[in-house]
């Protein structure tokens, strides 16, 4: 069950935290593909499907994880100071009124 306090638009599960819920059930680093936005306050449950966890709102398929390593070298990290700037320069903190989705988790 994904809780409201998740939520991306107000309506549905943050797709980070589905995909981070469903990883949690394959051992070690997993690939996550969401297939429709997940319920809020709605049972969900995996299950094993060969090599696949599928992640189910009563007979409707949310998301389905499989075993992967993505290797790929990450860039470099922004200096602190102009990634402050940056954040304070954003659209969605000048004008916070054209947030597309403001209650959301990642807001």
């Amino acid at each position: 069950m994904i809780s409201p306090r998740f939520c991306g638009p107000a309506d549905r599960g943050n797709g980070g935290v589905t995909a981070g819920l469903l990883a949690a059930a394959i051992p070690g680093p997993a690939e996550v593909t969401l297939r429709r936005p997940s319920p809020l306050d709605t049972a969900l449950e995996t299950a094993p499907d060969g090599g696949t966890v599928v992640l189910r709102a009563g007979d409707e398929v949310i998301a389905e994880a499989i075993a992967a390593v993505v290797d790929v070298e990450a860039p470099p990290a922004v200096p602190l100071a102009e990634a402050r700037d940056a954040a304070a320069a954003s659209p969605v903190v000048v004008h916070p009124e054209w947030h597309p989705f403001p209650p959301s988790f990642c807001e």
